[in-house]
């Protein structure tokens, strides 16, 4: 029964480096006066990013250790967006509108079919 339940839900120490994550991309975002697209992308980025570290390098029983981890991630995640976009900006600009491009019509299909 336990596994069933490990299968169904994500492992909790994933789960906090994840909310850690958004704590600390929503940080990054508002100290460097990102507007709502720019901080939404990094919280997303920086969710795959925590959950990736967790997941791979963190012990399970840690989760204390992934939810710092998280946060740590989503700061990172804000300066190395800036940094990307320093060194090539147009190409940010083309993945952050092909990332809202793709998500607007995923939720357009999704609210369709209900």
């Amino acid at each position: 029964m336990m596994d069933e339940w490990k299968l169904l839900f994500t492992h909790t120490g994933i789960l906090f480096a994840m909310i850690g994550s958004v704590v600390g991309s929503f940080h990054s975002a508002k100290t460097q006066d990102d507007g709502w697209r720019r901080t939404l992308m990094e919280i997303i980025i920086g969710i795959y990013a925590a959950a990736a570290i967790a997941e791979r390098y963190l012990p399970d029983v840690g989760v204390w250790q992934c939810g710092l981890a998280g946060v740590g991630a989503g700061l990172i995640t804000g300066y190395a967006l800036e940094a990307f976009d320093a060194v090539a900006p147009k190409a940010v600009r083309n993945i952050l509108s092909g990332v809202f491009a793709r998500l607007a019509d995923m939720l357009g299909t999704l609210a369709g079919r209900k």
